[in-house]
């Protein structure tokens, strides 16, 4: 290898960890810092974990969703759970079947323990939402209800309660999307003693 081509992989190399470093520090002051690195291995290393960080402190999707699961019986028996969406104002969630390939629906999975119920989930249609795309999407906003009907034996009875666990990515109506989130909800189907 030349010294001509030592010298331009130093400098990019250098220029690289410079540029992650004033980036990084360039972030809000409530971001975690870490101690000041004494040596070129030190700043790639803290450089790294400062990314790693700052990305958990973005905004995620669950900041702005909530999620509550109630029991529905029939003939005294759990026969299935509605699910509500608490859904910040301004924001919403893509509807299931999303209106477009890359858009990423809402989906709901019930688990009691670690394992997955035999369940169907009604998703409902959601609303238009016209403003800033070509065409139409289908979302739900606030206090939207899936409807789960359970057809698993027992589902319910046992030492472990039932989960709802909705996958949702938050948006703004203005078309800012957040990182994606699991939310979960314990479904109580025991009377509060």
């Amino acid at each position: 290898m030349s010294r001509n081509n030592l010298f331009v992989i130093v400098a990019i190399v250098v220029a690289l960890v410079c540029g992650v470093y004033g980036y990084l520090s360039s972030q809000p002051a409530n971001l975690p810092m870490t101690e000041r690195a004494d040596s070129a291995a030190d700043v790639t290393d803290k450089s790294a974990s400062r990314a790693q960080n700052a990305s958990s402190a973005l905004p995620q999707s669950a900041d702005y969703v909530k999620v509550r699961a109630l029991p529905r019986s029939a003939n005294g028996a759990l026969s299935g759970i509605d699910v509500t969406l608490d859904i910040a104002r301004g924001w919403h969630v893509n509807a299931n079947p999303a209106s477009m390939e890359f858009l990423i629906p809402t989906t709901l999975k019930v688990v009691q323990g670690k394992q997955p119920v035999e369940a169907v989930v009604n998703y409902p249609r959601g609303r238009l939402l016209k403003e800033g795309f070509d065409k139409p999407i289908a979302v739900y906003s606030d206090d939207t209800i899936l409807s789960v009907t359970l057809h698993a034996p027992g589902a319910g009875h046992g030492p472990d309660n039932l989960q709802a666990i909705v996958n949702v990515q938050a948006c703004n109506d203005m078309g800012r999307c957040l990182i994606p989130s699991k939310i979960s909800s314990v479904v109580e189907t025991e009377p509060a003693r």
